[in-house]
């Protein structure tokens, strides 16, 4: 069993005799790979193969890596044991808008959810749990604003709750936040504490790209 990524030259990981048929094994001596919520999450990595930038694209660069340099790989994967095991692929595009919104100083805690929009497949919506100095001060433009250096405008948000003192993120048995949860919580049915924009425009009969879950490109 193996798991490689193009951005760091191959393989990456390997275990000749896994215990699982969904493990991707161990680190190679020359790489470096940690998941981003300790035990579970994306998988992160870094290492003497793995690129440094994306030619004439800061913004792209700057998305994909972390605020320690490592890369990120837009996969989902957990621990058991020593061995890393599998989950499947994330929405790399949502994995990049919460990373850059989490290095906003204001933020303390983020949750990025597409939202149903018949006009674009899906709005990008986002929850914030921001700094209590900073709550008064936190808006969808300020917040499109402060993304626009680092990311894509496609995925900028256009849907954003504010967390109230009181209020939390709905999470599952094993502390992981419930996006589904989220969704109807915050967006669904009453949603007068919403602040919202209208997404960009695009042609209906332009075909819609594999990658592009927010339905915007």
């Amino acid at each position: 069993m193996g798991y490689g990524v193009t951005e760091a030259g191959g393989m990456i990981s390997m275990l000749p005799r896994a215990t699982s048929n969904s493990s991707i094994g161990r680190p190679l001596p020359d790489v470096q790979m940690k998941l981003s919520k300790g035990t579970a999450g994306e998988p992160l990595i870094k290492g003497l193969r793995t690129m440094k930038t994306y030619l004439n694209n800061e913004a792209a660069t700057q998305a994909a890596f972390n605020k320690d340099g490592f890369y990120r790989t837009g996969d989902l994967a957990h621990m058991e044991g020593d061995e890393f095991i599998f989950d499947g692929r994330a929405s790399s595009d949502s994995l990049k808008v919460e990373a850059a919104l989490m290095a906003l100083p204001y933020v303390v805690e983020v949750v990025v959810v597409a939202v149903p929009d018949p006009s674009c497949a899906n709005q990008i919506a986002v929850v914030i749990r921001p700094r209590v100095a900073a709550v008064a001060n936190v808006s969808l433009n300020g917040v499109r604003s402060d993304l626009a250096h680092s990311l894509p405008v496609y995925t900028l948000p256009t849907k954003l709750r504010v967390l109230g003192e009181e209020e939390t993120l709905p999470r599952s048995v094993s502390e992981k936040i419930n996006k589904k949860e989220t969704l109807r919580r915050y967006f669904e049915g009453n949603s007068a504490k919403v602040e919202a924009c209208a997404p960009p425009q695009i042609k209906k009969n332009k075909p819609q790209k594999a990658w592009d879950w927010a339905g915007l490109q």
